[in-house]
């Protein structure tokens, strides 16, 4: 048998995080090493692109974590996360009009992604045998002369010279960058890819709103049209402090750091809600980029000869996440597959937790391609199914505009609730 003495994760994002929680049920030791410095708290994180990204929490992502870290929903919501009903509470703009609103009882949250991540890093660090680096560059990974074995990872710490660091598995949850590289260093072939053009641009920016703003509401949501090709969001989060994230399909953002400029964008949503608002707000801070989505994904449950010892995670494209509610969804379901896999004890075969992992994760979110502006989205294995229910849009969100129950069940769809 495999020993299990000591894990490293790559990455300290979402995915990292849960994945390093798992791993805490099976290793005596587990190290997750961070490229950035995240030891500084929430402020530190705010600093960076990611850490501002905006982050509701959706009921699905809320069943899945609390299999993982039971009562970690409520801890949030005392350390003061905003929260409120998916539906009720929350204005959602899909094809320019709004849904239904009604009481659902399905609660979500909102918070940054630097305070998401803070409280669950937390959360880490107090479980034993868990050590979190920081401002440490991964360099590549160790292997055995054959390639077969991955071994551990070549880091090189800030401000000292480059090192290696031994593991009985290494998990990669650093994003898409470096897989492929590393893997082609040890001789393995390119996986399949997922092509998605979505060229979406992003401009977060912090205000502070009048008590009482939106009418108590939680967050204004604006999808983006074939007409109207811009997305708005704007969430009430924790310490106060309302997020408006404004995006475009065809790079037309306002100017980084001319408020005026951010309004007149706004206006142009295909909902006047969020411009209406923005009047009586202060800007809180400096606007930032935190991304621009249009990227090749590798299915790596499609390639073989992939070395034992190394899992990769966090390589899901997620299609239309205005709010970044999936991202977080897709984090906690790797991390419920790799403890499926720990679980059953002995070798983790690479092959098959990546094939499983895609499996469920296409299960969720097969639905959401059909739901997103036709314009926007170009996969090369799209089925044929998929590609029906793009003529079907229109006809959900009209249903959606007068029947509640047709609106739960839109927001099932788009990977928020269960249904």
């Amino acid at each position: 048998m495999v020993p299990r003495r000591h894990a490293v994760v790559i990455g300290a994002g979402l995915t990292g995080l849960l994945a390093a929680k798992v791993l805490t049920e099976a290793f005596t030791w587990v190290t997750v090493l961070e490229r950035e410095q995240v030891t500084g708290g929430a402020d530190a994180l705010d600093r960076l692109p990611d850490g501002r990204r905006v982050c509701v929490l959706a009921p699905l992502f809320g069943d899945l974590v609390e299999q993982l870290l039971p009562g970690f929903m409520d801890l949030l919501r005392a350390q003061g996360a905003a929260a409120g009903d998916i539906l009720s509470d929350v204005r959602w703009y899909l094809g320019g009009q709004p849904l239904r609103q009604r009481e659902t009882g399905l609660t979500g949250l909102s918070v940054s992604q630097a305070f998401l991540e803070g409280v669950l890093r937390r959360v880490l660090l107090q479980c034993p045998g868990v050590g979190i680096v920081d401002s440490c560059d991964v360099t590549g990974l160790m292997a055995t002369a054959d390639g077969r074995r991955v071994t551990g990872v070549r880091v090189h710490p800030c401000g000292e010279r480059e090192q290696g660091v031994d593991a009985d598995l290494v998990v990669d949850a650093s994003g898409e960058a470096s897989h492929l590289a590393w893997l082609t260093r040890l001789g393995v072939a390119p996986p399949r890819p997922d092509t998605v053009h979505l060229g979406v641009s992003e401009v977060v920016r912090r205000y502070r709103l009048p008590v009482g703003v939106l009418e108590g509401d939680l967050a204004v949501v604006v999808a983006p049209t074939c007409a109207v090709p811009r997305s708005g969001c704007l969430v009430r989060e924790e310490r106060g402090r309302w997020a408006l994230s404004l995006g475009s399909l065809v790079g037309d953002l306002p100017r980084l750091g001319d408020d005026r400029s951010l309004l007149r964008f706004a206006g142009g949503l295909a909902a006047g809600d969020i411009r209406e608002v923005l009047g009586e707000a202060e800007p809180l801070g400096e606007p930032a980029f935190p991304y621009v989505s249009g990227r090749v994904c590798f299915r790596y449950g499609s390639a073989r000869g992939l070395p034992s010892g190394l899992l990769l995670m966090g390589l899901g494209c997620v299609h239309g996440d205005l709010v970044g509610s999936r991202a977080a969804t897709v984090a906690a379901l790797e991390a419920l597959v790799l403890r499926e896999f720990l679980g059953a004890g002995g070798t983790v075969s690479g092959y098959r937790f990546h094939h499983r992992a895609w499996r469920l994760r296409d299960r969720i979110f097969a639905r959401t391609h059909a739901y997103i502006p036709r314009f926007s989205v170009t996969l090369r294995h799209l089925p044929l199914s998929l590609r029906l229910r793009h003529r079907l849009l229109d006809r959900v969100v009209q249903a959606a505009v007068c029947d509640a129950e047709a609106a739960l069940r839109l927001l099932g769809a788009y990977g928020l609730v269960r249904w």
